[in-house]
């Protein structure tokens, strides 16, 4: 509290206020904040989400595997490619395939070993009999089918997504799931080509189920002479500057910049149009001038100064119309008045003779001033009763 010894008090308390709201608004948010999407089943080699396959891939490469990404055109990789190489396509997006069918025929000319994951990537298999599974994304553990490096993998927890047709003697079936094939093997060019029928024993949340992970590396293929490429190609979102950028606050600070811009530009338009004053509203109103000039009279006691204005102003009037001088005291003004007002004159003789006393009177009551306020008010309208008769 030292800190804000200084300080004003309303700011003082704005601060207070502030700080208790962060307060109250952290907590808050981390409560209700949303959880980390995890609805995403692309198998990216980038995502950590369970469906993501970034801890197989950082697997490879720390068992020894010379293991790269492969987020380009395929073509770019086609004289990399011998047999020491496998190429890993995890679950492609549908909409990639017919496009790439021929370039995955060239990698398989060049020796290179090819996995391929889920009713898509059965499609990019060249002779392949893959149909899509009559039951998708219904987990199950496969039975292996004879012998052979990848039938002797273990039990292996599958979530298949498509079937192969067993229509080729050439195509080796090394694991089955409720009688349908969802683990094939089968040479091709001078290459060869495995498929799953699902992604789950690469992902992050499947390598530890089971004996996935020794499937997975059987199907890789030994680390000491295996180059392996992890194509993200074909899952359609190669990584970009701006992909760092998912899942943060950037988009709410890019609708603040939008709302300050418009304040501005609207700030702007008015200032920048046709200007015109302002209309002209005056203070008080008569009544209110009234109150406000008794109440300094009040306050200041200078009852005798009200009469003071009222009697001044009279005599002037009287002085203008009449010709009868202002200066002159009242006494003095008798044979004036009785000329111009016969009777009357007396009466209006006896009000200014009384007014003068009241303004030589220190303290004169309040009462006694509205008298003689009054008195002079009624002598005015007398006169102008006078005039008209003139």
């Amino acid at each position: 509290m030292r800190l804000l010894a200084g300080v004003d008090h309303r700011d003082k308390t704005l601060l207070l206020g502030c700080a208790a709201l962060v307060t109250i608004l952290i907590p808050l948010l981390a409560l209700f904040s949303p959880a980390h999407n995890d609805e995403d089943l692309t198998p990216s080699s980038y995502s950590t989400a369970p469906h993501g396959a970034k801890a197989a891939f950082e697997l490879l490469r720390q068992s020894g595997y010379q293991v790269e990404r492969q987020s380009d055109s395929l073509a770019q990789i086609e004289d990399r490619v011998d047999e020491h190489t496998t190429v890993v396509f995890a679950d492609p997006f549908l909409a990639n395939v017919n496009a790439s069918r021929e370039a995955v025929k060239a990698l398989l000319a060049k020796g290179a070993r090819i996995v391929v994951t889920g009713y898509a990537g059965g499609l990019l298999a060249p002779g392949n009999t893959v149909e899509a599974h009559r039951f998708p994304q219904s987990e199950c553990d496969a039975d292996a089918n004879g012998f052979g490096p990848l039938a002797g993998s273990g039990t292996v927890r599958m979530t298949p997504s498509g079937r192969w047709k067993q229509s080729n003697p050439l195509h080796h079936v090394a694991y089955t799931c409720l009688g349908d094939a969802v683990a094939v093997t089968y040479k091709a060019g001078k290459g060869t080509v495995i498929w799953w029928a699902g992604a789950l024993p690469l992902e992050n949340s499947g390598l530890q189920q089971a004996d996935n992970l020794v499937f997975f590396l059987n199907s890789i293929g030994p680390p000491a002479t295996t180059h392996v490429f992890w194509d993200e190609s074909l899952h359609g979102d190669s990584p970009s500057l701006l992909s760092y950028t998912r899942g943060t606050p950037l988009h709410l600070i890019g609708w603040q910049l939008v709302l300050v811009v418009t304040l501005l530009l609207w700030s702007y338009a008015r200032r920048s149009g046709p200007l015109r004053p302002d209309p002209v509203v005056p203070r008080t109103t008569q009544i209110e001038f009234v109150h406000s000039l008794g109440s300094l009279y009040q306050a200041a006691g200078a009852n005798q100064v009200a009469v003071s204005g009222a009697y001044q102003h009279f005599r002037q009037q009287l002085e203008q119309r009449f010709a009868i001088p202002a200066h002159r005291p009242a006494e003095a003004l008798g044979g004036a008045l009785s000329q111009h007002f016969g009777t009357g004159g007396e009466q209006l003789l006896k009000t200014l003779v009384a007014c003068e006393q009241a303004m030589g009177t220190e303290n004169l009551p309040a009462k006694t001033a509205l008298e003689r306020v009054q008195a002079l008010h009624d002598c005015d309208g007398f006169i102008h009763r006078q005039m008209r008769h003139i």
